[in-house]
């Protein structure tokens, strides 16, 4: 069963409004993976935010708090690349699970390159896990925007991801 951009019915929107904002959003996300947001730069900016909020932390603490927003960024950041793909891989007939397929594909391979892309910077690391770590982020942004869909339109879970559609 189709999930329809809009929940089914009206008109989808046009190639232009449903892939434009995959291109921005990758390119954000391409701008982000080099050298200016590097771990040396966002720590410049955001440890001395964080020792503002949290006076009384440690350095360690903040050290800490400084990786983990950084590694949030990772599934934040492919979330709404897989929901976006998701919007824009949505076309009439297309079963839930084919434009999660196609969306999940689209956002694996992005983030392949984004650390292939890292890995040739001096400031920058390309990892395995972080393409799955990418990966998993993209899964769930396609997840909830799923989820959002049907709870809009009321089409059941098991419904939803019929296999067999284009």
């Amino acid at each position: 069963m189709r999930t329809g951009a809009d929940g089914g019915g009206g008109d989808a929107p046009g190639a232009l409004s449903r892939w434009l904002p995959v291109v921005v959003w990758a390119a954000v996300i391409a701008l982000f993976s080099g050298d200016a947001f590097g771990g040396d730069r966002t720590r410049m900016v955001l440890l001395p935010i964080l020792q503002f909020l949290f006076p009384g932390a440690s350095p360690e603490t903040l050290q800490l708090v400084h990786d983990v927003v950084r590694k949030l960024a990772h599934p934040t950041e492919y979330g709404i690349l897989g929901g976006l793909a998701a919007r824009a891989f949505d076309r009439p007939g297309r079963s839930a699970l084919a434009i999660a397929a196609r969306s999940f594909a689209l956002a694996a391979t992005w983030a392949s390159l984004d650390e292939l892309h890292q890995a040739t910077l001096a400031s920058r690391t390309g990892s395995p896990l972080d393409v799955a770590i990418d990966a998993s982020g993209a899964a769930l942004g396609i997840a909830f925007r799923n989820a959002f869909l049907r709870r809009r339109s009321g089409t059941p879970v098991a419904r939803s991801f019929s296999a067999g559609d284009p």
